[in-house]
């Protein structure tokens, strides 16, 4: 399996660097806890990194603030007349840039990629300083507030200088790659794929390019479907391309992820000023009330496992080999579907995960914990703009990812604040909103109105554990049946920790906060 992971990866390589460089810069950054900036202070890491290696789940005590990375880069002499950018795909939870002095950008949310452009401050043919504020502390204005997971301090995923042309696909939309690929209709016989394609320019003047779109079997490098447009740019523009394909090869989940190439050229005199390359796998899918999930037109049990990202010793801060030993893990299992849970996982997890047909529900961090805890909503304006701040990047993100089936809302939140609801369903509309073909899902704990808001819902029932005793299990399948046999819903969370290396005799409620967490 490892053999084809470099394969996919020197493939996309090839594929998407045409016209732009991709320089990854992850080694060699300064790094200084706390306010102290100073030579003396700072330690040479790599990325990804979190300065939270001592975390213990469950615990509170490990270190929430504020740290520095800076890293000194060459930006030679024929980059001049280019457009640079830089690109972190996660930093937890708030970051500040500074560029040769110069406030490049903020970005508050800890678990989305974001882009800004750095053109202006940029020194060319001398060194130049990349200055990383970074802060995790708790905060009320940054998803999440609440939750039984670890907020990992740091640059813990990959970090890019991207160089373009001053024309090409826009970098700056929500952190997105400036491509949206949506299936409107897909059958055996015929598919309609729509693309939005985000067109970025810095020239001085209108300038006439074409823009052309093929879907190709990668395989036999073939054309199935193709279309082109001409338009005269200025700044920016939005092009919609609709192409369609006759007996398309569709994407069967892990049974044959087949996977189409969707190219995408901008082109100038000749010139290509900018290509892109996006894998698409062609699938439909359904969920009904009484017989559940259904790809392609046919029943497809989802057997999953509740995924965060993180790895002890090293936290967040995950290297793809530690993602490749997780999923192997999961293959093994015979997992089909995977929670990422309570916030967008690493992009490299998504592209396992269409590669080899494993469906994602993907969520963002607006999570409660149980039911004897404060809430994780706060009815201020600024939290609730950044959670639609952050639903936005999610989905513009991850818009393109064939195994992404349901866009998660919320997880277990506890309704005691009578203004959550109505916030809810202005999420679910916004999710609807940026992408009307896929399915809005949510994680509850508890009764109410909360749980008919979403598409579909996943029930976290901890009877016996958390709450309550194991007998009351049969009380609520009995009013799940009876009264709520309406919803599209299933397991989101049940049961407490495993392991198979603690071992109890009795059968006891434990307690939720121990160690020990024996399998029976």
């Amino acid at each position: 399996m490892r053999r084809i992971f470099l394969f996919i990866f020197f493939m996309s390589v090839f594929y998407t660097v045409h016209s732009r460089q991709i320089i990854n810069i992850n080694r060699n950054w300064q790094f200084s806890l706390n306010q102290d900036i100073s030579l003396q202070s700072r330690i040479t890491v790599d990325v990804p990194h979190t300065w939270n290696y001592d975390a213990v789940a469950v615990r509170n005590e490990y270190y929430r603030g504020v740290a520095n990375y800076i890293k000194d880069i060459r930006i030679p002499s024929d980059w001049r007349g280019k457009r640079v950018f830089i690109r972190f795909y996660g930093v937890n939870s708030e970051a500040h840039l500074i560029v040769n002095g110069h406030f490049a950008g903020e970005h508050k949310g800890g678990y989305t990629a974001f882009t800004f452009e750095i053109t202006d401050y940029l020194r060319y043919g001398s060194s130049n300083s990349l200055w990383v504020r970074v802060n995790n502390s708790h905060q009320l204005d940054v998803m999440p507030i609440n939750g039984d997971f670890n907020v990992y301090g740091g640059i813990y995923r990959d970090v890019e200088l991207i160089v373009t042309e001053d024309i090409g696909i826009s970098l700056l939309d929500h952190g997105s790659n400036g491509v949206y690929v949506s299936q409107s209709e897909v059958t055996s016989e015929y598919a309609k794929i729509d693309t939005e394609i985000h067109i970025s320019s810095s020239a001085s003047k209108l300038t006439n390019i074409t823009i052309s779109v093929e879907i190709v079997e990668p395989e036999t490098n073939s054309v199935v479907a193709s279309k082109d447009a001409r338009i005269k740019v200025e700044g920016s523009e939005i092009l919609n391309l609709s192409l369609s394909v006759d007996n398309p090869k569709l994407w069967n989940g892990y049974r044959d992820a087949y996977l189409y190439d969707l190219k995408v050229k901008i082109k100038s005199v000749d010139i290509v000023k900018d290509s892109l390359v996006v894998p698409v796998g062609l699938r439909n899918y359904t969920v009904t009330s009484d017989k559940g999930f259904f790809l392609n037109g046919n029943p497809y049990k989802l057997h999953g496992v509740l995924y965060h990202g993180d790895i002890s010793g090293r936290g967040t801060a995950m290297t793809k080999a530690d993602i490749e030993a997780d999923f192997d893990m999961m293959l093994e299992m015979g997992v089909n579907a995977i929670r990422m849970a309570n916030y967008p996982q690493d992009p490299y997890l998504f592209e396992l995960c269409d590669r080899y047909g494993i469906l994602v529900w993907c969520e963002i961090q607006l999570v409660g914990q149980d039911i004897r805890s404060y809430n994780g909503f706060i009815d201020s304006p600024v939290f609730k703009e950044n959670c639609k701040l952050q639903l936005t990047e999610m989905v513009k993100q991850n818009h393109n990812h064939s195994s992404v089936v349901f866009w998660g809302i919320f997880s277990n939140l506890i309704t005691r604040d009578d203004r959550l609801i109505p916030f809810v369903r202005e999420l679910n509309r916004l999710a609807k909103t940026l992408d009307p073909t896929r399915l809005t899902s949510a994680s509850s704990n508890q009764d109410g109105d909360i749980n008919f808001i979403t598409d579909v819902i996943g029930w976290s029932q901890y009877l016996g554990w958390k709450e309550g005793a194991v007998a009351d299990m049969e009380k609520w399948l009995d009013q799940l049946t009876t009264q709520w046999f309406m919803l599209k819903s299933g397991i989101g969370e049940y049961g407490s920790g495993g392991s198979v290396t603690h071992v109890n005799d009795t059968l006891r409620r434990p307690y939720t906060r121990e160690r020990l967490n024996p399998e029976r």
